[in-house]
């Protein structure tokens, strides 16, 4: 059994954070939308809950057409590759050896045009997800690989593989990636603001740490050529209190600049958002500019000089003194969906609330996507009336270009 095999927990605790998988995602032509469904003919599936079935919606108006996964399967999870879809799936195993697995994973192939599905060699990694890109000149699906460290390179066409990448590659869209190189590193034992008593108070000779951590992040434009290397004491720049492994990477639509996002957790939760980002030369890798956002679970659109992303209008954080309240202070999150969304501009100079978004009451949002031409948003929404909404990525919009699709199967 390889290590696509995997108990569930420990799925949902480390892919937390991680690239989105269950989120509505256009094709590659922008043309239709994919998403995850309770069953065929049924409602959209809520983050976490099974979902038995695949809705592709067209943008254009139209019934949605549903495809049911393979039987005894659930889907965790969906992306576009060419005109077809890979489908995450996932099933309990008959016989797990006690304090082992207790979920096998493979991802199959879905032809919304025929119908048909067919199995592949991809195997689920717990963080990473496949992604399309270009290898020797020819398109091609990278799929990092647990079990070997390794990023395979399959043929977009069959999914023959072709060859492999010694890394476990991240995917940071328009077929660019990113490598996270790590190695020893000896640092203070804690680091950031109101943190020095801390350091204080301790003996000299325990006051620094030394283990592998991550040193650098390489950047890999669409064929595969490193463009930059971003060192840690850059990457810092962008963090809260000190360099954390980026949750996702974008290249900007120039291909000139390029964004990675952060977690800002630690024991205290003293940060006031979710994320922080830092925006690099993709050239040089220096770092130009940084920023923070509370985001719903998705990924942003970098352009030229701004940053686009869909947020909850507020989110309850502890920034207070650290006590107890600390761990027992309840903190939302954006794996939690929210009634108000907002689409936000980030730029050097601050951010900006572009448009807060059209939710009535028992609507409910948290996942979403955007187009390949990075002109729309594509936000899930959930409740009495679930559909999805299309919204304009621009700097000034009014609230009625935002577009709602509805979710009526056919």
């Amino acid at each position: 059994m390889s290590r696509a095999t995997l108990g569930f927990a420990i799925m949902a605790l480390l892919a937390a954070g991680c690239e989105p998988r269950d989120v509505p995602c256009f094709s590659p032509d922008g043309k239709e939308v994919a998403l995850l469904l309770t069953e065929k003919g049924g409602a959209p599936a809520k983050a976490g809950e099974e979902a038995r079935a695949v809705g592709v919606v067209p943008v254009g108006g139209g019934a949605r057409r549903d495809f049911p996964v393979p039987a005894g399967w659930t889907a965790d999870g969906l992306i576009w590759t060419g005109g077809r879809l890979l489908v995450e799936v996932k099933r309990p195993l008959e016989e797990p050896r006690k304090g082992g697995p207790t979920v096998e994973a493979k991802y199959v192939t879905l032809d919304p045009v025929s119908g048909r599905s067919g199995e592949t060699k991809i195997s689920p990694h717990i963080s990473f997800l496949p992604f399309a890109g270009r290898f020797k000149g020819k398109s091609c699906v990278y799929a990092p690989d647990m079990d070997t460290k390794s990023t395979k390179v399959f043929s977009m066409d069959d999914l023959a593989e072709l060859g492999a990448f010694p890394f476990e590659a991240q995917g940071a869209g328009d077929g660019w990636f990113i490598r996270v190189a790590r190695g020893n590193v000896t640092r203070p034992i804690i680091e950031g603001e109101h943190t020095g008593w801390i350091l204080d108070s301790l003996p000299e000779e325990g006051r620094t740490v030394t283990r592998e951590e991550m040193t650098s992040v390489e950047v890999f434009s669409l064929d595969g050529k490193k463009t930059c290397t971003i060192p840690r004491e850059e990457i810092a720049k962008a963090c809260y209190r000190s360099a954390r492994q980026p949750l996702c990477a974008r290249i900007s639509a120039d291909g000139r600049t390029f964004l990675l996002g952060f977690g800002t957790e630690t024991n205290f939760r003293r940060h006031p958002c979710e994320y922080t980002f830092g925006v690099f030369d993709a050239g040089t890798g220096k770092f130009l500019w940084q920023g923070a956002l509370n985001g719903l679970q998705g990924l942003p659109v970098i352009k030229a000089d701004a940053v686009y992303i869909l947020e909850a209008k507020s989110r309850k954080r502890y920034t207070g003194e650290r006590t107890v309240a600390a761990f027992t202070e309840p903190v939302d999150s954006t794996s939690e969906p929210t009634d108000e969304a907002v689409l936000a501009r980030h730029t050097a100079k601050g951010r900006t609330v572009v448009c807060e978004l059209p939710l009535k009451e028992g609507d409910l949002a948290a996942r979403y996507s955007c187009s390949p031409d990075r002109k729309s948003f594509v936000l899930l929404v959930e409740g009495k009336n679930p559909r999805l909404l299309l919204v304009p990525v621009k700097e000034k919009i009014a609230v009625d270009e935002v577009r709602a699709i509805l979710l009526k199967p056919e």
